[in-house]
């Protein structure tokens, strides 16, 4: 789903406003925790290679792409955490 956010966002509180959307979409995903995904299933902290703290904006400037284009993820914390543990 689109979700629209104030560019200087930050991880929590993309993650925080994701979750609410999809909740609002879909009253069936319940109150678990859930973590914020870069595409290749990583965990969004910093920006990738750097130790900059994430933004939506540094995000985008060091990705190059319109806002339009940029996809990150949700999953509940617990698949998360237990599929880096099995692998």
């Amino acid at each position: 789903l689109p979700l629209v956010v104030n560019p200087e966002i930050d991880a929590e509180h993309l993650q925080q406003a994701a979750v609410q959307k999809m909740k609002d979409f879909n009253k069936q995903l319940g109150s678990a925790s859930y973590a914020l995904l870069y595409p290749d299933g990583t965990k969004i902290v910093n920006i990738p290679g750097t130790e900059t703290p994430f933004t939506l904006k540094g995000f985008k400037d060091a990705l190059g792409k319109a806002y339009q284009r940029i996809t990150v993820y949700i999953c509940k914390l617990e698949d998360y955490l237990s599929y880096y543990q099995s692998s």
